[in-house]
């Protein structure tokens, strides 16, 4: 196919005018304009203006008021037209024409008028406006500053504009009416004369979506009010403008009176609710709602006995006038004096629709839904002056208004429409979009370089209000607005007609020369801004594309048409939605409809009929070049195959099929409101009143009405059903009636013809519809225009063809206004076009045959009481949901065809539209549709409604009869009838495939266009057979339940999902080992499996399922088939190979299906699996398990066992969530266990085999905890026991080692009951062996311990320093030899027995000290023992077991040599997994604050380990990494330092912070130390074997010396080294000290502190002493060389100030040095500290002196001492003790060791000095 040339014969935008539709019509075309690509026509009284899709505008007719916009008066007519060049290159989008002025809106909002201006409606006080001036549009702002300015006005953007006679109508972008001009079309109360733009503010706040102008009056198409908004809808649509003020807990309050909105009262037996609210603050209403007096509702079951009969119409209207207007006048007087007397002539919306709907809830947080059927109550108050204006407000029919509907018959349809914000104002600026047009040979390539040009300012306010502006902005509104002309101006074109070619076929040869490639620039804008706003699709947005649409040839229904332009349609009208079947909610028709019998929707009937059958498959239509075979061929699975493959093509060539296009919303539900002159009845209320504001038409309420559009005296509107309303002046016959209508009154037209466009002139209205065939053709109803007063006038009511209008080509749009018609047309020879206007055409029949079968059977039937009795289960559920997948299935269809005809009249790409971009949702759909379906046929529900309904279906046969073209419909029929009726939906899904494959076949293959069009075919082919395969299936299985014999298995597995798949009746399958008279049965459904044996029957869930085939290919396992459950087996024997491998295929199919069907989200080629995974997450209750009896599992299966997370729920209340392997629990997991008492057990942990084995946490039933680790189920290793409360009365810890349940190792365990801590070796939970007792008094134990008793030779040291050596048989328990030494140093040597504490007695010798200076011991806490310390458990055998399990985390067993590599693999094992668990705690919202995530990034990189030397850059590396594993618990080093970390302060905390136990914390953590660097070095080989010290330098110095390092063995002298070369020394303290003693350091300082608390205080109390102090007299007093006091001579000059009193001056910066002590952790930190302060003083005293000083020792110490006082550190002995105990070796005799020594004996001198007395 030839593309290119194809293309070049198309054209759009065609532009042809005529006049009338008697005798030779001439259809004219602009030579001028057969260039150019006409995207808007609008038609005045003499005048005619035309916009091209490239923006510009062109004009032509008359030119006395300067109409035509070219700067000057011109009396003759410009029978061509003329470019208004002043608005070349405003981006003008939209254009209207007046009787004699024009007005054009452009891309940014701004509005243009020229023309006649004497009555204002061009906004200037002028007669006349020559040139496009512009309007300006401004609302005052209410905002005011402090200081009383008045705020900048806000500028108004409109989007659309009609023209009247005298006036002019915008619609905003926050969708708000502004007028200007005059005369009763401007709708503003008490005005008459508007010359600056004034907002209409009767219809503020509402969602307003079309308008038009007459004459003088004018018509708005509105989106149906909701009552109980919600808060997104944030233009309040409430008619009064209360703006609410939600509260999340309590009832929403006005935000001006602060009252509340709802309102509650309680009466006997009920409950109301309302929502009225009358503020005192609001604005009157405006809107009038007395416009419409008639609201006739009837019975649907009256009419259908009058189809027949044709007598509807009398039905509806068979009341006499005088009767009907008495009644009228009687209610609406009655209505008026009521609502006058209740709320002094004013009545808010609110109140209006509480009446209505009584039982609307107050809270909604949304809109209740609204039925489409139900007609809308009143959404404007009522403002009733004097008792005329009520009068006047009845009309002259008098007929009554509507009656309140009865809320249980409401129908069951809901529409959530939530209109958009359009509240938010915008600057001028914000909203401008630039259009980059492209024309010529350009237009191809610009088509994409354009689009990021578009739209890409960020100068938004607000992205809503962008959206909704451009969505409005470019949108077709082809309306013309006229007003009556007199003799003179009439047939303005007149003259053109001899002006032009002859033959327009001359002008369309012209016009094929053109490109047809120009896209629209409008489409362009919204999709390229659209794509900036937050609601849009997160991928790109595709580039537009370019829809030309032309003519397919002459088609075979062409000749079908009738040619006679003078046929009287109304002679065949047959269509039954001339009826009106009249629902309680107001939906159905209502007014003036004539009803008939004859239904002639051959197409579509005939559809129906021959498919009959519900799975026929041979009928389907074959594609081109498609065989039978190959179609029957086409399984689901190659569709599903062949749908992947375009996907992944899609993603493969970056298409964007896929996106999810945001486009206007279509809305359905709408009103009408209407205002003006109403003389003629053109305004719809019923009367001939005029009305000065908005009134509502009531009778269109309901019809969906989806366009309006005036004429000078007459109007139209246009439903999304295809039906046309009419009413006003019918003079010219010109609304299709014989008489005149006040009301809306359907005009009748032949059955199977469909309008899809309406426009309305002076005297006539044009119709484009579709009749026979799917080619659009134009219909004419009026007069014929005239000017010989002595020619016959020809008027007609009858819709006439215009067939001369088929030279035009397809017409997209038609336009009117005075006597002139015109249409936009589009010629194509490539068949594109053609396609498309068939879809439309079938669509239309589509949405009519289904609106048809709602209005008249399913509306029907939901409101008869059959249905509403209706209580049978599973029946009434079943139809409900049926009913109610309809509705929406009905309400998807109509917005997807009403969204493509609005882009066909708008010479857009259907393409764009959601019918394609979004074709799924369509497409759920049907597919909800399909399945509510199957479910009535599985349970035969449509037999069981026919017989049980058969009243209701005696009553609507002649329906059947219409609808399906059937005879007779017998009753024994109603079932099979009803069920053929509302299959209609589902035949319909094959003219979706051949449409998008008809429409696939018009572009390139491989094209973006071509491949969204084959994914589209295939999706709905997969669809059509998903439909045919669930139907078969749903009637399969409702013969199985009519005809199964056992009742019982009826009773329980009936429901109306379930579907039968296989049955071993049909396909014969056995049990292995049955006897021969044993029956079993088995049955396959779509979610079980049923085994059946008698009258028993076992429930298999097909999610537990496992089949397999044995592989065995002897005779009796050839056939054998092995079905595999939680808790069974079956073995089946299939009679043959085939009936085996069907049952296999169809098990695992149907298994695969349910596994699928609870994903949420489905993996990319699951469905293509043949067999089903055998990994599943299923529910499955056990019955028959030893362990899980009763247990009801939620989680993983593989094979039949419960493998991988899940839940395990006992009936007796316990409960496991955790992991599960091959049937036990294995891995993390928690088990609540309920106690008889009420309360719950906890165990928490790592499990095996179905027992805890790891680390884990149990918390017992009594409030105990232990955590540590298990082994089979019992504490095993380390572990932490917690007994008790603190409140209990018998609290412990115990953390230490454990074996087989009990304390069986080292351990520590803080009694808090006894007051005593134990620190020592268990045995089977005895203290058994050497260990430590401390007491709360003081008291201290060394000993042995056997089964919890201390026994033997021990130790025991008192708070007054007593020390006991001897015969234990206790704690306290004296009792054999011993020694006893008493503070005093005397000691007593004998036999002791007794207790400490109650008394002793002794038989010894006592010996007295020698001399008295031995009296005391040295130190406050004496201990002169020998013994101390070493009746214990020795440092390195503590705590064995957390380092063993370090080690073998590491892979190291303690022999041998340790493999590096191995171990370095173990650690990126832990550091992953503690990712991942870190990553989905991120994931669950569970992660702690902090840096755990990046600490892990930095662990995975490994630093050098193994590179055989060591240097001072490595050995950097390896001390970062090291902080950083220390610091976390998911690698092994960073678990045993929090275990060790956890083990110090247990026993060093609480009781344990004992002084005595001082000397054991510190050999404790060099035990650490020591052990520590030895699993360290499994990771870095590299550093010292025995812990150093080793001397390093740099690699610079190492490669210059080219000398090795020296070794742990040799002295470090850094005398030998070169002065420029740095070294460090490694050791083991230098390199895990900084890392473990901040994170021990509280406990054991508390210990230094303890220890040294006597000595501390004794120095302090001298300190505070001396700091009382001056500087000078401490100076002094500590004999510091004058020259070093550092006091400025200027401050001996100064008399004023005292010497003495100066205070802390000298050396400030060497104390807060010193100071900083206390914040260091490592005795080398605190070294360096001191060195610093000896550095700053030598600094100080150098700038002081000017010159460099060399100390000596003499000198320095008094300086220093007094820095050390000034400091005042208050436990400067802990810290000296501690530097002492924990400084290394190498550090003693070096500078270091020098200066701490200078502040040990500083801190001896303050302590032992004497003070002077004064």
């Amino acid at each position: 196919m030839e593309f290119s040339k194809e293309r070049e014969q198309e054209k759009d935008g065609i532009l042809s005018v005529w006049q009338g539709y008697q005798g030779n019509v001439e259809l004219v075309s602009f030579p001028i304009l057969s260039q150019k690509q006409i995207r808007r026509v609008a038609l005045g009284g003499n005048h005619s203006v035309f916009l091209t899709s490239d923006g510009e505008v062109f004009s032509c007719g008359k030119n006395n008021y300067g109409q035509l916009g070219i700067g000057k008066l011109d009396p003759e007519y410009a029978f061509d037209p003329v470019p208004v060049t002043t608005l070349d290159g405003r981006g003008v989008v939209e254009i209207a024409c007046g009787s004699n002025h024009c007005a054009v809106v452009t891309n940014d909002g701004i509005t243009l008028c020229w023309g006649d201006s004497t009555q204002g409606q061009c906004g200037l006080q002028l007669d006349k406006v020559t040139s496009p001036y512009s309007v300006v549009i401004q609302q005052v702002s209410g905002n005011i500053c402090e200081h009383g300015v008045q705020a900048e006005a806000d500028n108004i953007q409109l989007t659309k504009v009609a023209c009247g006679a005298n006036h002019t109508l915008g619609l905003s972008v926050n969708s708000e009416l502004w007028v200007w001009g005059s005369g009763p079309g401007i709708g503003i109360e008490g005005a008459t004369d508007i010359t600056p733009p004034t907002q209409i503010e009767a219809l503020s706040g509402r969602n307003i979506l079309d308008i038009s102008c007459g004459d003088s009056h004018c018509l708005v198409l509105v989106e149906r009010s909701t009552i109980g908004d919600s808060d997104r809808d944030k233009r309040q649509s409430t008619s009064s403008n209360i703006e609410l003020r939600a509260h999340k807990f309590y009832p929403s309050t006005c935000a001006k009176c602060q009252a509340e909105i709802y309102t509650y009262m309680e009466t006997s037996d009920t409950c109301i609710i309302s929502n009225e609210h009358s503020c005192e603050h609001s604005q009157p209403i405006k809107g009038d709602l007395t416009g419409d007096s008639t609201s006739d509702n009837q019975s649907a079951e009256v009419l259908l006995k009058n189809v027949s009969s044709g007598h509807g119409e009398d039905q509806l209207h068979g009341k006499s006038k005088e009767n009907a207007k008495k009644e009228n006048e009687i209610e609406s007087v009655g209505l008026i004096q009521e609502r006058t007397e209740k709320d002094n002539n004013t009545i808010t919306k609110s109140e209006e629709t509480s009446k209505s709907h009584p039982d609307i809830v107050c809270d909604d947080v949304f809109p209740p839904s609204k039925s489409e059927d139900t007609e809308s109550q009143p959404t404007e108050g009522v403002s009733f002056t004097d008792d005329l204006q009520a009068k006047n407000d009845q009309g002259p029919t008098g007929e009554p208004k509507t009656p309140i509907n009865d809320p249980l018959q409401e129908d069951s349809e809901t529409l959530d429409i939530v209109p958009e914000n359009k509240n938010s104002k915008s600057d001028e600026n914000s909203l401008k979009v630039k259009e980059t047009v492209s024309t010529g040979d350009m237009a191809e390539n610009k088509l994409s370089s354009n689009i990021p040009l578009v739209g890409r300012s960020t100068s938004f306010m607000d992205e809503n209000e962008a959206l909704e502006f451009l969505s409005k902005q470019y949108e077709d509104k082809d309306l013309a607005e006229i007003r009556p002309k007199t003799v003179e101006q009439r047939s303005a074109l007149g003259h053109l007609w001899s002006a032009l070619p002859s033959s327009p076929n001359k002008v369309l040869m012209q016009m094929s020369a053109v490109q047809q490639q120009v896209s629209s620039m409008t489409s362009k804008a919204i999709s390229t801004v659209t794509d900036r706003l937050p609601f849009t699709s997160s991928q790109a947005s595709r580039d537009p594309v370019t829809w030309d649409l032309g003519d397919v040839g002459r088609e075979a229904d062409v000749q079908n048409i009738n040619k006679e332009s003078g046929q009287d349609m109304s002679e065949s009208i047959s269509s039954l939605d001339d009826q009106s079947v009249s629902t309680p909610s107001g939906d159905e028709e209502q007014g003036t409809e004539n009803t008939s019998v004859q239904m002639a929707e051959s197409s579509f009937i005939e559809r129906i009929n021959e498919h009959t059958p519900l799975v026929d498959s041979s009928s389907e239509d074959l594609r081109e070049g498609e065989t039978t075979s190959e179609r029957k061929s086409l399984s689901v699975r190659a569709l599903q195959v062949k749908e992947e493959q375009l996907d992944r093509r899609a993603s493969f060539l970056g298409s964007k099929s896929d996106i999810v296009l945001p486009t206007k919303e279509i809305i359905l539900d709408t009103e009408v409101w209407a205002w003006g002159r109403n003389y003629r009845c053109q305004l719809g209320t019923g009367d001939a009143i005029d009305r000065n504001k908005p009134c509502l038409i009531k009778l269109l309420n309901g019809k969906q009405v989806v366009k309006v559009t005036a004429g000078s005296q007459h109007s139209l509107a246009l439903t999304a059903d295809s039906q046309v309303y009419s009413w006003g002046s019918n003079v010219a016959k010109q609304l299709g009636h014989m008489e005149e209508n006040s009301k809306p009154t359907k005009i009748k037209v032949m059955s199977g013809c469909h309008i899809w466009d309406v426009a309305a002139g002076e005297c006539f209205s044009v119709f484009l519809m579709d009749r026979s065939g799917f080619q659009p053709e134009v219909h004419y109803v009026g007069k014929h225009p005239c000017q010989d007063l002595y020619v016959p006038i020809y008027k007609t009511e009858r819709l006439v063809a215009l067939n001369f209008l088929k030279q035009a080509g397809w017409i997209r749009a038609l336009s009117a206004g005075g006597d002139n018609c015109a249409c936009l047309s589009c010629w194509s020879f490539s068949g594109h076009i053609g396609s498309v206007f068939e879809l439309l055409s079938q669509e239309r029949r589509f949405f009519h045959h289904l609106t048809r079968i709602r209005k008249l059977v399913v509306n029907t039937l939901q409101r008869h009481p059959f249905y509403t009795s209706l209580d049978v289960y599973p029946y009434k559920s079943t139809l409900q949901n049926l009913l109610s997948s309809f509705h929406k299935l009905h309400e998807q269809v109509g917005r997807c065809y009403v969204e493509m005809n609005r882009m066909v009249r708008d010479v857009k790409s259907v393409l764009d539209s959601s019918f394609f971009r979004n074709y799924g949702n369509l497409a759920d759909d049907i597919r909800r549709y399909t399945i509510a379906f199957g479910d009535m046929l599985g349970i035969s529900g449509f037999e069981y409604c026919g017989k049980t309904g058969s009243a209701y279906f005696e009553s609507i046969t002649k329906v059947f009869t219409l609808i399906l073209e059937e005879k007779k419909v017998e009753k024994a029929q109603f079932g099979s009838t009803f069920r053929k009726l509302m299959t209609a939906p589902l035949q319909h899904i094959k003219e979706y495939s051949r449409m998008a494959d008809k429409l696939a076949g018009n572009y390139l293959t491989g094209s973006e266009e071509s491949d969204l069009l084959n994914k589209i075919s295939v999706k709905w082919n997969s669809l059509q057979h998903f439909i045919g395969m669930e139907q078969t299936m749903a009637i399969n299985t409702g013969v199985f339940w009519e005809t199964s014999n056992q009742q019982k298995l009826v009773d329980s597995l009936k429901i109306p999902s379930r579907r039968l798949v296989r049955d071993s009746k049909t396909h014969p399958l056995t049990l292995q080992g049955a006897g021969r008279f044993s029956v079993n049965h088995f049955i396959l459904f779509n979610d079980l499996f049923v085994h059946s044996q008698y009258s028993n029957f076992q429930v298999f869930k097909l999610e537990t399922l496992w089949v397999e085939a044995p592989s065995n290919d002897s005779d009796k396992k050839q056939h054998l088939i092995t079905i595999t459950a939680p808790e069974d087996k079956l073995f089946l024997l299939a009679p043959s190979t085939a009936i085996k491998t069907e049952w296999i295929m169809a098990l695992n199919s149907t298994i695969n299906k349910v596994i699928t069907s609870q994903k949420s989200v489905t993996r990319r080629g699951s469905m293509e699996r043949m067999s089903p995974p055998g990994v599943r997450q299923a529910t499955h209750v056990f019955n028959k398990h030893s362990i899980y009896k009763d247990a009801c599992y939620t989680g993983t299966f593989l094979n039949g066992l419960v493998h991988g997370h899940g839940e395990m729920k006992w009936s007796d209340g316990r409960k496991y969530t955790g992991s599960f392997k091959e049937g036990k629990q294995h891995g993390h997991g928690r088990l609540l266990i309920l106690q008889d008492d009420g309360r719950e057990r906890c165990q928490e942990g790592y499990w095996r085999d179905g027992r805890l084995h790891g680390i884990g946490k149990v918390k017992y039933s009594n409030g105990d905890i232990y955590e540590g680790y298990f082994k089979e189920g019992m504490r095993h290793g380390h572990g932490t026991y917690r007994h008790g409360g603190h409140n209990s009365n018998s609290a412990s810890i115990y953390i230490g080692e454990w074996n087989i349940d009990q304390k069986q190792g080292y351990g520590v365990i803080d009694d808090v009951l006894k007051g005593e801590k134990y620190m020592g070796m268990w045995n089977d939970g005895n203290r058994h062996g050497n260990g430590i007792v401390v007491t709360l008094d003081g008291m201290y134990f060394e000993g042995n311990f056997t089964a919890g008793k201390m026994t033997g030779f021990g130790l025991m040291l008192t708070d007054d320093n007593s020390c006991y050596e001897g015969e234990f048989s206790g704690i306290t328990q004296l009792q054999g030899k011993g020694v006893l030494t008493l503070p005093t140093g005397d000691k007593i040597d004998g036999t002791f027995n007794g207790s400490w504490n109650e008394g002793l007695k002794i038989n010894g010798t006592f010996h007295k000290t020698v001399t008295p200076d031995d009296r005391r011991s040295n130190h406050t806490i004496g201990l002169n023992s020998s013994n101390f310390t070493k009746l214990c458990v020795p440092p390195d055998k503590r705590w064995t077991d957390m380092f063993h399990h370090c080690s073998s985390i590491l892979g190291f067993k303690g022999r041998g040599k340790p493999d590096t590599a191995k171990a370095w693999e173990a650690v990126a094992v832990m550091v992953t997994r503690g990712r991942e668990s870190l990553w989905e705690a991120k994931q669950r919202g569970t992660l702690r604050r902090g840096t755990k995530m990046e600490q892990l990034e930095d662990l995975e990189k490994i630093p050098p380990f193994n590179t055989g030397k060591m240097t001072i850059e490595v050995y950097t590396q390896i001390k970062v990494y090291l902080q950083k594993a220390f610091d976390t618990n998911f690698h092994p080093l960073g678990q045993l330092m929090e275990g060790l970390v956890d083990v110090f302060r247990a026993a060093y905390i609480g009781v344990g912070a004992h002084p005595r136990l001082l000397t054991h914390a510190v050999q404790e953590v060099m035990s650490f130390i020591k052990r520590l660097f030895k699993i360290v070095r499994i990771l870095f080989p590299d550093l010292p074997v025995n812990g150093g010290p080793l001397q390093i330098v740099s690699e610079d110095v190492l490669a210059r010396r080219k000398d090795s390092p020296r070794s742990d063995t040799e002295s470090v002298d850094s005398g030998l080294l070169d002065s420029d070369e740095q070294i460090e020394i490694v050791t083991a303290g230098s390199l895990l000290q900084p890392l473990l003693l901040p994170k021990i350091y509280p406990p054991l300082f508390d210990l230094y502190a303890l220890y040294n608390d006597k000595e501390d205080e004794r120095y302090w109390e001298r300190v505070q002493k001396l700091n009382r102090q001056g500087d000078m007299a401490l100076m002094a007093y500590l004999g510091i060389d004058q020259r070093f006091w550092l006091i400025e001579e200027t401050m001996f000059q100064d008399k004023r100030k005292r010497l003495s009193s100066l205070r802390d001056h000298c050396y400030l910066s060497s104390v807060d040095t010193l100071q900083q002590i206390s914040t260091a952790f490592s005795p080398k930190e605190k070294l360096m500290v001191i060195q610093q302060t000896f550095l700053e003083i030598s600094k100080t005293v150098q700038q002081a002196l000017n010159e460099d000083h060399m100390w000596c020792m003499d000198e320095l110490f008094p300086v220093f001492q007094y820095v050390v006082v000034r400091s005042k550190i208050r436990h400067l002995g802990a810290e000296v003790h501690l530097i002492e105990d924990l400084m290394e070796h190498h550090l003693e005799n070096g500078e270091l060791g020098i200066m701490f020594t200078t502040l040990h004996a500083c801190y001896y001198q303050i302590q032992n000095e004497k003070l002077p007395s004064h």
